[in-house]
């Protein structure tokens, strides 16, 4: 069987299995929600380890490390580029 790496390996194995039934029952719009706001999440999270790092940068810095964090090295660049280096 296919192991989801996302549910924890401390979870009983009832539950873990009630947890994969109700993903699985999910519809596709509250998935694509649910998909939509873990990426929202993890850009702010990164943003903020970013400000946390380089207290001092600009705004625009900010979102290029952000671009080349989220998206590597060719987006980034086109960023920077965008944005102005």
């Amino acid at each position: 069987m296919f192991e989801l790496p996302s549910i924890p390996t401390d979870t009983s194995p009832e539950v873990r299995s009630q947890m994969i039934d109700l993903l699985r029952a999910m519809p596709l719009e509250k998935k694509l929600m649910r998909a939509a706001e873990l990426s929202s999440f993890l850009k702010a999270f990164i943003e903020s380890d970013i400000r946390a790092n380089f207290p001092l940068e600009s705004n625009n810095q900010i979102k290029k490390r952000l671009a080349f964090r989220l998206y590597g090295k060719e987006v980034g660049e086109q960023v920077a580029r965008y944005l102005g280096e």
